[in-house]
């Protein structure tokens, strides 16, 4: 991909294609966990948190969105939790009717996949996520790695 320099150099450079994106600044403190979360919930939210401000790819207005997917993946585990304790169909007089933990645990899942994605937290998206490149301690062998 050419640089900006390079493209108005060369006559190609566009400001709506080529312009900058925002730059906003990552986070660097833990946050507590949002108040209408719950308390088991909290951990999720350090983990994901505390991954997301060492890869320095969070920022402040990336909060409610962080806490969406830590919300979801609550749902994921607690509706899990009670699927396999009460099984993916439930009986009422004798009828057999699918668990309704079994949809709200497929539809959790697939937000939540969604949200990890978003996050660059999926195997690929991680791959492909644009982070922040680190400084390097000025010696001579950071341009080797």
């Amino acid at each position: 991909m050419k640089s900006i320099a390079k493209h108005i150099k060369s006559g190609t450079y566009r400001p709506t294609l080529h312009a900058r994106k925002l730059v906003v600044e990552p986070m660097n403190y833990l946050p507590e966990p949002p108040k209408n979360l719950p308390p088991e919930a909290h951990e999720i939210w350090r983990t994901i948190t505390e991954d997301l401000i060492g890869r320095r790819i969070i920022a402040e207005k990336d909060l409610g969105a962080l806490e969406m997917l830590v919300s979801t993946l609550h749902l994921v585990q607690v509706s899990y939790r009670d699927l396999a304790t009460q099984g993916p169909t439930l009986s009422n007089k004798g009828r057999l009717y699918p668990n309704p933990n079994l949809r709200t645990w497929s539809g959790a899942q697939r937000m939540a996949a969604q949200l990890l994605r978003e996050f660059g937290l999926s195997p690929l998206s991680g791959q492909r996520l644009d982070t922040p490149e680190d400084e390097g301690n000025g010696s001579p062998d950071d341009d080797l790695y």
